[in-house]
């Protein structure tokens, strides 16, 4: 449950405007790059939360680059190749 009680997801819409007043727009090349590079500006920043057991829970840039990687390691693993597409 959020801090107001209710059941949503929290409103992070200040939070990303502060980061892009301090940080400016993600430059990547792709959503990958964003992913790792806030990993490895704050590893321990909390960039998002994740609903589980009917309560939310923070998820850090450091847990979530892992996430990545080890989904990235599992498509390869597949046969994905860059280009290739998936449905």
């Amino acid at each position: 449950m959020v801090p107001d009680g209710s059941d949503r997801c929290p409103d992070l819409r200040p939070w990303a405007s502060e980061i892009l007043r301090r940080n400016g727009p993600s430059v990547g090349e792709n959503a990958c790059d964003d992913v790792f590079g806030w990993a490895d500006r704050d590893l321990g920043r909390i960039t998002f939360a994740r609903k589980a057991d009917g309560e939310w829970l923070p998820v850090t840039a450091g847990q979530f680059a892992a996430r990545v990687a080890a989904v990235a390691v599992g498509l390869i693993a597949g046969g994905i190749r860059p280009g290739d597409r998936s449905a």
